[in-house]
């Protein structure tokens, strides 16, 4: 149900959510599913972006792991991105955690102090920037894929089932995806993804 009233009937449920947000949804239905949900804790990350009047003058335009930054990386060296000087930065795990609930702007001067830190680098101020917290960023290593009851045409995907890159997201879809298929063509083989 929501605001504006009942919605369906469905053929088929997907639920494509962090593992935090799917296991309430599939405990509903599937307790198998919701389990698996509930042992996929994610770490958080805390990312800023700054954007700068005019180029920083470093060797360094993509490192990782010095200080509380995990990675930062100019956007100039991502394909089609333009020339402005903007860099984004990641905070680690560890930090991103402790730090969960700090208002954005603090994040985004503590991440910038950091930066120039990493950077060896004397302070410039931005013309711009910005924090943001990925609450669910990173998580834990799992290798399901895909989570499928047939009887209940419930599924589940996302890169807590397949691992922690956006490419694992896309994996998993593309399983659940299959095995939805297999599951009306091929029931026997339809686990097999």
């Amino acid at each position: 149900a929501t605001d504006a009233g009942l919605l369906g009937p469905f053929d088929s449920v997907i639920v494509a959510t962090p593992a935090e947000q799917a296991a309430p949804l599939l405990s509903l239905n599937d307790l198998e599913m919701a389990r698996a949900a509930s042992r996929a804790a994610s770490k958080p990350c805390w990312i800023g972006m700054f954007v700068f009047a005019a180029p920083i003058r470093t060797q360094d335009q993509f490192f990782r792991d010095r200080g509380i930054v995990a990675l930062a990386l100019s956007n100039k060296i991502k394909p089609q991105r333009g020339t402005a000087e903007c860099w984004v930065v990641h905070a680690t795990p560890a930090w991103s955690k402790d730090h969960v609930d700090m208002p954005s702007h603090q994040v985004s001067a503590v991440l910038l102090e950091a930066f120039w830190q990493a950077l060896q680098h004397p302070p410039i101020p931005p013309v711009e920037a910005l924090a943001h917290r990925w609450r669910y960023a990173f998580p834990a290593e799992n290798t399901l894929k895909s989570l499928w009851n047939p009887d209940l045409a419930l599924g589940a995907c996302g890169d807590w089932l397949a691992g922690p890159r956006v490419e694992c997201a896309w994996q998993s879809g593309f399983a659940l995806g299959r095995r939805m298929e297999l599951s009306v063509s091929d029931p026997v083989h339809a686990d097999m993804y």
